[in-house]
């Protein structure tokens, strides 16, 4: 029974760190959030609030597939990025420049910026989640009218698609299924033994 207890333990916790940091194989952990700090009054929050301790520093930023922007306690020092650059997290977490001159409509970095100064930028950290780019990028948008278009032109034809997932919420969903059947058969386990080992035991005594 304790067993089987400690067992559910070590699930659970395992659950809570891969749905926490959903993005793999960073060295260091990280957490998905809906904006980034957008002025350095809410960066100075936000990085009170994460705590970094040691040489640790708090950073807020693009992952690398630019589906999802994350806050992280990064080990590196701070970095200058040249103008005419986003920045997004690759690697095993090292911050990447991300040409953005010919690519975004407006909003690209003017001037030279450091990793912790990102804000002052905002559509460096402004993503389109289900198409995975910059919202100010150009073919972003392209894409977002396409689908669009594509949609209502089938819609008329009675040949509209369900919507469907994102790679990373059909991983959540499948270890949030697993994560309840393995629960549950565990708690009945532990229960069906619990009541086989009572009627031995008062077997045992009546005999």
């Amino acid at each position: 029974m304790e067993f089987a207890l400690l067992h559910l333990l070590f699930l659970m916790n395992a659950f809570d760190l891969t749905t926490e940091n959903s993005i793999p194989f960073y060295r260091f952990r990280v957490n998905s959030v809906e904006r980034c700090p957008m002025n350095a009054s809410e960066f100075d929050t936000s990085a009170r609030r994460r705590n970094c301790t040691g040489n640790d520093r708090y950073l807020c930023a693009p992952d690398r597939n630019l589906s999802s922007l994350i806050e992280f306690c990064t080990d590196t020092s701070r970095s200058l990025f040249g103008k005419g650059n986003c920045l997004r997290l690759e690697g095993t977490g090292n911050l990447n420049h991300y040409n953005c001159v010919e690519r975004f409509v407006s909003g690209c970095p003017t001037e030279p910026y450091t990793d912790d100064e990102i804000y002052k930028y905002p559509a460096c950290l402004e993503l389109d989640l289900d198409f995975h780019c910059f919202v100010a990028e150009k073919n972003c948008q392209k894409r977002l009218l396409t689908t669009t278009d594509k949609y209502f032109n089938d819609s008329k034809d009675g040949k509209a698609k369900p919507e469907t997932f994102d790679g990373s919420i059909k991983l959540q969903l499948v270890i949030v299924f697993l994560y309840g059947f393995l629960c549950v058969a565990i708690l009945t386990g532990s229960v069906a033994i619990y009541i086989y080992k009572r009627k031995e035991y008062k077997k045992g005594n009546i005999g």
